[in-house]
């Protein structure tokens, strides 16, 4: 089987790689005034020391070991990395910066992106940003960058956009504006308001968004994609959940039988099988994203297939028992991740392959056993 995480790192580097070059080609034959950007820089450390730019460092770098997750299947490999060096966390501030179009790209005023800010190759979409471009709207005061990757998606939405507030109100820097992606769903605008954000404060990208910031706060991503550090975990759930006061203790089996992809085939017999074990069958997509915290913060055991739902473990109190199923097609550990991160006592096993949309059929006689395990 492929290695998923070596797929998309081999994706990232082409997309990046490309990315260069063609701004470097393009440069040659097209008017620097008609390139909305002409290169990248590879990292922030770079920028801030060529500009000698103000970097308030937030959290150093931080060791983490992850414990194996506990199966009767095999343990793939995608589980077999225990340990992890997260980044350290800064902020820095950059004069007339611009942000341009639906997917936040950071253009800095020589014209170079910043490749571990529009991450995980986010850059080759800079390719179709030649030609004239409007221009720009001039933003004064302070705004903060929190524009990220596939922010349509609710785990990146809530655990890498969210977590940088973190590290803003750690720098003790004021805020003006608040630049996110722009929002196409109800959680979105909803993590916003239990976040404390005014709307009149949010400006979301789009299209042909081209504004020039007098000045831009940047928080660095909060740990990897797909590794969230603890500090990102505890202020989720401070942020999120403090205010949900706790009640009855109960088992939650999340559905997907209502989703495109990763269904449990036999949910029906499986949650026959639960309903004995006091288990509640809940579909998130039913759910206002505060009763879904409040629902995974009561949460004694969980159980559910892999998918974003999962992302609520963050509000989950330590020593919950979480089971993921997979299908044997599809493996995907930032579940696993965030449960090491949170303290859970977590679980997984595979389910019969089913190839067509990732879906599973579940053994019985394997959920009974890790339910005991």
């Amino acid at each position: 089987m492929f290695n998923r995480q070596k797929i998309r790192s081999f994706e990232d580097k082409i997309g990046i790689w490309f990315s260069m070059f063609f701004c470097k080609l393009a440069s040659l034959f097209v008017n620097k005034d008609r390139l909305l950007i002409k290169g990248f820089y590879k990292n922030t450390k770079q920028v801030v020391k060529k500009y000698n730019l103000n970097q308030i460092q937030i959290y150093p770098q931080i060791h983490a070991n992850l414990a194996l997750p506990k199966t009767y299947d095999y343990i793939h490999e995608e589980f077999s990395h225990t340990e992890v060096i997260f980044p350290e966390e800064t902020v820095v501030q950059i004069s007339a910066a611009r942000v341009y179009g639906w997917e936040g790209l950071l253009v800095l005023p020589d014209n170079m992106g910043v490749l571990d800010v529009n991450i995980m190759g986010n850059a080759y979409k800079s390719l179709k940003k030649i030609g004239k471009v409007a221009a720009p709207f001039y933003l004064e005061g302070n705004s903060v960058f929190l524009c990220t990757n596939w922010s349509n998606f609710y785990y990146h939405w809530i655990i890498d956009l969210l977590p940088k507030l973190h590290l803003l109100q750690k720098s003790g820097l004021q805020v003006n504006h608040y630049i996110v992606n722009g929002i196409m769903h109800d959680f979105q605008r909803q993590a916003l308001d239990l976040a404390g954000i005014p709307k009149d404060k949010i400006i979301e990208t789009e299209k042909f968004l081209n504004i020039k910031c007098e000045n831009l706060i940047v928080p660095s991503q909060p740990g990897y994609m797909g590794f969230c550090p603890k500090w990102a975990c505890d202020y989720l759930k401070e942020l999120l959940a403090g205010d949900i006061a706790d009640s009855s203790p109960i088992n939650i089996y999340i559905s997907r039988s209502k989703a495109s992809q990763r269904k449990i085939l036999n949910e029906d017999e499986v949650f026959e099988f639960l309903s004995e074990k006091n288990f509640h069958r809940v579909y998130l997509e039913e759910l206002l994203l505060k009763d879904q915290i409040k629902l995974f913060k009561n949460a004694r055991m969980i159980i559910a297939p892999h998918g974003s739902g999962l992302t609520n473990i963050v509000f989950s109190n330590s020593g919950t028992k979480l089971v993921e199923i997979f299908s044997p097609t599809y493996m995907e550990p930032c579940y696993w991740r965030l449960a090491n991160a949170l303290e859970l006592d977590y679980s997984y096993i595979l389910g019969r392959e089913n190839v067509e949309n990732h879906n599973i059929i579940v053994d019985i006689e394997k959920l009974k056993n890790i339910l005991e395990k």
